[in-house]
């Protein structure tokens, strides 16, 4: 098997949420127990299943909100419906640079060329890496 690419996703929350990386994410989380939403495109899809996979290892317990595709779940994240998401890297750049979406880390094993800025969740949670 030889791979072509490999992709991960990024963990964005609305500005609005008073988390600026990932320990506050989780400390937020952790002090606000199921009164954070997040979103996914639909239960059992894989941002769905990296979600979980963050609430596993970080014991946060947050309310999963399934949308039937990612333009509905954007325009709900944008707009502050839901306050978390992981996302494709194709659109956050845009938003993040606006101001409409803070990004604050990918699930990749190491830090990108592209965007060198941004930390891997990693760097939060030791041992977590996820990548498509």
């Amino acid at each position: 098997m030889t791979v072509v690419a490999a992709a991960s996703f990024i963990l964005v929350v609305h500005p609005g949420l008073a988390a600026t990386g990932v320990r506050e994410l989780i400390d937020l989380a952790r002090a606000k127990p199921g009164q954070l939403t997040y979103a996914s495109t639909g239960t059992g899809g894989t941002n769905h299943l990296v979600a979980e996979l963050f609430s596993s290892m970080t014991g946060v317990r947050m309310v999963h909100v399934p949308y039937k595709g990612g333009g509905p779940l954007l325009t709900d994240l944008l707009g502050g419906q839901i306050m978390v998401a992981l996302s494709g890297l194709l659109t956050a750049p845009q938003f993040e640079k606006s101001g409409k979406l803070r990004v604050l880390g990918h699930t990749g094993g190491h830090r990108l060329a592209s965007w060198p800025d941004m930390p891997t969740i990693a760097e939060g949670i030791p041992g977590f890496e996820l990548v498509g």
